[in-house]
């Protein structure tokens, strides 16, 4: 079994796709701001309200509308 694979079995509420961001605007009327980084819809990461320090500097950071910062850490698959 991959890292990946058990990483996504493990914590599968906190692993999405970027695409599930780009189109969570259009289905529930959010606003997507992305303050940092760049959202790549086919890549993976790893999702957080709290920044990690151990896993060095996210890869982007947004709100979906709600004042809330999310941190994402982009995931090789």
């Amino acid at each position: 079994m991959r890292a990946f694979d058990v990483l996504l079995a493990l914590h599968r509420l906190d692993m999405r796709q970027g695409k599930d961001y780009l189109e969570a605007p259009e289905k529930n009327d959010l606003e997507l701001n992305v303050i940092e980084g760049k959202l790549k819809r086919n890549h993976w990461y790893w999702c957080d309200f709290h920044k990690q320090p151990m896993l060095g500097e996210p890869s982007v950071i947004l709100t979906l509308g709600g004042g809330d910062i999310q941190y994402l850490y982009e995931v090789e698959k």
